[in-house]
């Protein structure tokens, strides 16, 4: 049965994610699950899109899903503000588990096998999302540009702008939601996340699977 405490604080343990040197998403400490190749970051976020609406002085900006941000594994704080003012964790947690889970050497090198495997299935995915909203953020400055012309012109008063703008605003988030591209690419990324997830069941004992059961639960995932 599993230590009450001991529980409670993996649980609170997975919502500080150090970016101290040697800590937990620190890829120098040396031990097999202290490597670059255990930095998970959430995708809590994958299926929101948050695009900050441009006007005359500063251009339109969609972001891109948290994990896309940490492909070169570099360290933010814990919890850092968004462009949209929303908290986003730079990690997800897992290396802190598999710290607590007391994983033996044979799980860790395991571990690390399908964390690279994980990797390599998604990197591409995030790619392509990132590429595809790039494609929409051009497209939404393309207009936003036609827009400040027509006030220079006095085609259009600013008040009028002020509509046009968020009619761009609108019009790009409708056709992502509707991209069946972006939802396939995202629908990839779920799919490597479950193929992770249930290679690290495999070889989890029983008390390390109740407890990474209990994470899963916990993040929702």
């Amino acid at each position: 049965m599993l230590n009450k405490v001991l529980l409670a604080a993996v649980l609170f343990s997975l919502t500080l994610i150090s970016c101290q040197e040697g800590g937990p998403l620190d890829g120098r400490g040396g031990d097999p699950g202290n490597g670059e190749e255990f930095l998970m970051l959430s995708i809590d976020n994958l299926d929101e899109i948050n695009i900050e609406t441009g006007d005359e002085t500063k251009e339109f900006d969609i972001e891109y899903p948290v994990e896309s941000r940490m492909e070169n594994g570099k360290c933010e704080a814990p919890h850092s503000m968004g462009k949209h003012g929303k908290k986003h964790r730079k990690g997800d947690g897992l290396k802190v588990l598999f710290k607590t889970l007391d994983l033996n050497n044979s799980q860790k090198e395991s571990m690390k096998s399908f964390m690279e495997a994980y990797r390599d299935c998604a990197k591409p995915s995030f790619t392509d999302l990132k590429d595809l909203h790039k494609e929409y953020k051009a497209e939404a400055n393309a207009e936003r540009k036609v827009i400040i012309e027509q006030i220079k012109a006095g085609e259009i008063t600013k008040e009028q702008a002020k509509d046009e703008f968020k009619a761009i605003h609108d019009a790009t988030k409708e056709a992502m939601q509707s991209n069946e591209d972006r939802a396939e690419i995202i629908e990839t990324i779920k799919k490597c996340r479950e193929t992770l997830h249930e290679s690290i069941a495999s070889i989890l004992s029983a008390e390390q699977l109740e407890l990474f059961n209990k994470w899963l639960a916990e993040k929702g995932s």
